[in-house]
């Protein structure tokens, strides 16, 4: 084998073993996450349950108890309808028109979507309106044995 191509199998070898590295530190991160989950919700617990709102944690810093709101997503098609209809209505379509947003999975699923069908109809032109020219990319494949 040439001393070029060992040398790139080698390091082949090399940065595999870095995906494995990484991949055993992303599941012990998930693991200690979720433990760390469990202990936040716990301290949340016993502060509330005391009346406690916020406490010094000697060589860390303060936990306090924060109320907040979030509001959820409207799922139908009938609830973005209302919604957008109160946005228009109460702040105008300027507003209406920059919280009007796209997911950017779903567009690039249309986007193949649409232009695999104008591949088959023969239109090598097609561009789907507001949006750039796709930007093609590499990456590599990685399959374990």
């Amino acid at each position: 084998m040439d001393q070029s191509l060992e040398a790139f199998v080698k390091f082949c070898q090399k940065t595999a073993k870095q995906v494995v590295r990484v991949e055993e530190f992303e599941g012990l991160a998930k693991i200690e996450k979720q433990k760390l989950a469990g202990m936040e919700e716990e301290v949340l617990k016993m502060m509330q349950a005391s009346g406690i709102e916020k406490q010094d944690v000697p060589g860390f810093g303060t936990f306090s108890v924060q109320k907040k709101h979030s509001g959820k997503v409207p799922k139908t098609l009938e609830e973005k309808k209302a919604l957008f209809g109160y946005i228009l209505e109460a702040h105008g379509q300027d507003v209406l028109d920059d919280y009007l947003t796209v997911n950017s999975a779903r567009i690039n699923s249309l986007w193949k979507e649409d232009y695999a069908l104008a591949i088959a109809r023969g239109d090598i032109d097609w561009k789907m309106p507001g949006i750039p020219e796709p930007t093609p990319y590499f990456r590599l494949g990685k399959r374990k044995k």
